[in-house]
């Protein structure tokens, strides 16, 4: 059963490490939203796009699940993590000209889509091979 093997490959050395490692990273993508919330990026929360303003109130919460559920590494975290991941890579590939309002803004896209793809693609990896 998947959370049989979910549960074995979460006590693995490689994976404890990473989990660690992964909600540290969503650790600073949930600052990130905080600092646009509380108006201390951008130039303040209300000259941010709407669907920016709709992102992070929906994605900080989420990445916090994350960091917690990562950092402890509860099976409930991983569904977390695989969720947003691959959510944000939805979001922001499918629906890119939404949140495009220049060329900065364009290549942050991206670069978060590809945060996403490797993370994933590492994490598929290292369960996999049960190192």
């Amino acid at each position: 059963m998947i959370s049989t093997e979910l549960r074995a490959a979460l006590e693995q050395p490689w994976m404890r490490a990473y989990c660690r490692a992964l909600a540290l990273a969503y650790a600073y993508g949930v600052l990130v939203h905080l600092w646009h919330m509380t108006g201390l990026a951008s130039g303040g929360w209300d000259t941010i796009p709407l669907v920016w303003l709709a992102a992070d109130v929906v994605y900080a919460p989420l990445d916090m699940a994350v960091v917690f559920g990562l950092w402890r590494r509860h099976g409930w975290g991983i569904v977390m993590f695989l969720l947003v991941a691959i959510s944000q890579i939805v979001v922001y590939g499918v629906f890119a000209g939404l949140f495009e309002v220049g060329a900065a803004e364009a290549q942050g896209l991206r670069v978060m889509i590809v945060f996403h793809l490797v993370t994933l693609a590492l994490f598929f990896w290292i369960w996999r091979s049960r190192i």
